[in-house]
């Protein structure tokens, strides 16, 4: 069963296809006021306006496309909370663990995010495209945190068609680039893609209510928390050529974010996507 849900949220860099547009952080101005976000509503930021918020699903926006989002998916809303004050995104509350499952997942995404369509971004794009393109995730996930976490320099989504992907996604494609001890060990095999080596493995995930879908995970062996440039296409070639994802399906979106079980206080994402024609 698909269904259309409120709240997604994208951090976005402005796409304009056959172009390479890249958006960049810069430093905060002094003394900006700080945004006041209503209950289940968004606000629109300029560059460098910080914003910070425990509510539940909140959102808000930036120049060239970006959405930044406080998803919860369980237990009591408003219990996490975040603030901004650029193109990042920190953790500034530590999340209770319930039921062994990913309770907390602030994000920062690009693309169609299930039912918020984002005209900057130029998402959805044929898996095809984009496999001959290039498509990279400038992405970092810095501080130190104590609990169960990932920093996943991707939580991207697939369609099968372009007029599916305002649904909940049909695929789902996951890229660890550092975790809490343990969460990717012995998992999956090891597989070289561009200079690094990753975990690989998929499965099945269940999604309650919304039903399964196959959810493709990657995890890198050697971890560290500086700045990587993720080059999207490598996996996307090892996914279908392995029969895991469809040559032609849609990608909807991509969506680094902290995936968080319980803890992830201090946590730091930050994320700048280019988009671009020319070899993966």
């Amino acid at each position: 069963m698909r269904f259309r849900i409120p709240g997604g949220v994208l951090a976005v860099v402005a796409l304009v296809l056959g172009a390479q547009v890249t958006a960049t952080a810069s430093a905060p101005p002094a003394g900006p006021a700080v945004a006041v976000v209503p209950p289940m509503t968004h606000v629109t930021l300029n560059a460098t306006q910080p914003w910070s918020t425990c509510t539940a699903r909140a959102w808000a926006s930036r120049p060239g496309g970006y959405r930044l989002y406080n998803d919860q998916l369980a237990g009591t809303p408003g219990k996490d909370c975040i603030s901004t004050t650029g193109y990042n995104l920190t953790i500034t509350t530590s999340a209770k663990p319930q039921d062994a499952r990913v309770v907390f997942a602030p994000a920062e995404q690009y693309g169609e995010y299930y039912n918020i369509r984002d005209a900057a971004s130029g998402l959805p794009l044929p898996v095809s495209w984009i496999r001959s393109h290039y498509l990279t995730n400038r992405y970092s996930c810095t501080g130190h945190a104590a609990g169960v976490w990932t920093c996943d320099a991707t939580d991207a989504w697939f369609s099968t068609t372009q007029a599916a992907a305002d649904l909940h996604g049909t695929y789902e494609l996951v890229i660890v680039t550092r975790s809490s001890p343990a969460r990717c060990r012995q998992v999956g095999r090891v597989v070289r893609l561009g200079r690094r080596r990753w975990r690989a493995a998929m499965w099945r995930t269940d999604g309650g209510a919304v039903g399964s879908w196959p959810l493709m995970w990657f995890c890198e062996v050697r971890q560290a928390s500086g700045e990587q440039a993720i080059r999207i296409p490598a996996f996307l070639d090892y996914a279908v050529g392995r029969h895991w994802l469809p040559a032609s399906a849609w990608l909807d979106s991509d969506n680094p974010m902290v995936e968080c079980w319980h803890g992830c206080h201090g946590l730091t994402v930050a994320n700048q996507v280019t988009l671009r024609r020319g070899p993966a």
